[in-house]
């Protein structure tokens, strides 16, 4: 059944292609980022509440089709691509490696994410006041990776440099779990990340790897172009690429645990190095 003044949009829900965001954060930062073409939107028929409206504004004012579907079609979709449902306690379902969240009425076909080459990334970057740059080394959690997206968007690093293999993309799940920040912070996909950091000390970046035996973030300066490397879950960081670093910083904890997890860590060091560069003198 279609709705007064809305777009019925061509094509079934199955037919999408892989190229899809879900959740109504993440598709309202896509539409109004306008970085990636959205192909199409599905909405769950009797939908409600915060962020839909403006959600079907954005997409009238895009020329996005659209269509409303019974809510059984979402979940179905999910299933298909995905194995499963969230639980209606956590509103998050664990599928080995994945995390899925809610739809919440919501899918969106959408071009790829864009992965930026470096070589060619490199000298833009650099006509930046001390940029921030964060080397994933070989993440595979869905979770940590879109919660890092999320700081780095939100503490405006200038990119995110993903190692192209043994290391998880930008998926839907990533987008969700990230709530759209993926579409304010160049990701970069790199062969080899000692490379890399090579070419980023180079171009004036000082690289610094995150680890728990490191000395104390807040008592080095972080008032320069940085590149920090995180380490993987449980693993930390290679070797290799901990031996290319120019220092190591840490997060001393005084409670029960020894190390925090990759997005954490990630976020108390955003939040270190912003502090430094706003405030007039150290501790």
């Amino acid at each position: 059944m279609r709705r007064a003044g809305t777009h019925a949009g061509p094509g079934s829900l199955t037919s999408v292609s892989e190229a899809f965001i879900y959740g109504r954060r993440p598709v309202l930062e896509a539409l109004s980022a306008r970085g990636r073409e959205i192909r199409r939107l599905w909405l769950a028929q009797g939908a409600h509440g915060a962020g839909l409206q403006e959600i079907v504004t954005l997409a009238r004012q895009a020329g996005v089709p659209f269509r409303w579907v019974p809510h059984p079609h979402l979940d179905r979709f999910l299933r298909q691509h995905a194995g499963g449902l969230p639980s209606k306690s956590s509103g998050v379902l664990h599928t080995g490696s994945l995390v899925l969240g809610h739809h919440q009425g919501v899918i969106a076909e959408i071009s790829p994410i864009a992965m930026q080459d470096l070589n060619e990334w490199l000298p833009q970057v650099r006509q930046s006041t001390n940029p921030v740059v964060l080397l994933l080394d070989e993440l595979t959690s869905p979770d940590n990776l879109g919660h890092i997206l999320r700081s780095a968007a939100g503490f405006g690093v200038q990119g995110v440099i993903l190692p192209r293999w043994r290391s998880v993309g930008v998926t839907p799940t990533v987008m969700k779990i990230s709530s759209g920040a993926a579409e304010h912070v160049s990701i970069l996909s790199v062969t080899n990340l000692n490379q890399a950091s090579d070419q980023l000390k180079e171009a004036g970046f000082w690289l610094i790897g995150a680890d728990p035996t490191g000395r104390p973030c807040w008592t080095v300066d972080l008032r320069r172009p940085l590149a920090l490397a995180i380490g993987s879950e449980g693993k930390g960081l290679r070797p290799s690429l901990k031996a290319h670093c120019d220092d190591l910083l840490g997060v001393p904890l005084p409670g029960k645990v020894a190390s925090l997890n990759a997005a954490t860590a990630t976020a108390i060091l955003l939040y270190e190095i912003h502090r430094q560069r706003t405030t007039s003198s150290q501790k």
